[in-house]
């Protein structure tokens, strides 16, 4: 008997095995609630990044333009996400796969944002949106 076969990896918390054979997982309802409030605070931040002048104007020139270079890759970070959580909720696995990458992007993201970008009114969506990716 290989190890292989012999493990079992355990689906993230939230995510449990249908009752039927098909062998997919589905969503908890509170994790789509969670993935649509990502989906709007993260369109919102990256708008307001790159089309208002305020969000990162105490930022060098060099830093501004990275965070909006971020900003441009959260929209298609959030386009995945949704399709992830589309195909996630019909049970495919490559929905859960999709959801779960463009969620650790956007982790990431807005770590970044939450402890590099100078402190402004953008601060707390950048926080919950960090909090509700992780």
């Amino acid at each position: 008997m290989s190890l292989v076969s012999a493990t079992r990896l355990s689906n993230p918390p939230g995510v449990r095995e249908p009752s039927s054979a098909a062998g997919v997982t589905h969503l908890a309802p509170w994790l789509v609630a969670a993935t649509l409030t990502i989906a709007v605070l993260a369109t919102s931040t990256s708008l307001l990044g790159l089309n208002a002048s305020w969000p990162y104007a105490s930022e060098t020139e060099n830093w501004r333009r990275q965070a909006q270079g971020q900003d441009a890759g959260n929209l298609i970070a959030v386009v995945v996400l949704l399709v992830g959580l589309v195909g996630a909720r019909r049970g495919s696995l490559r929905g859960v796969q999709l959801w779960l990458g463009s969620l650790m992007y956007l982790a990431y993201a807005f770590v970044i944002y939450s402890v590099a970008v100078h402190f402004g009114p953008l601060f707390l969506p950048y926080v919950v949106t960090l909090g509700l990716s992780a």
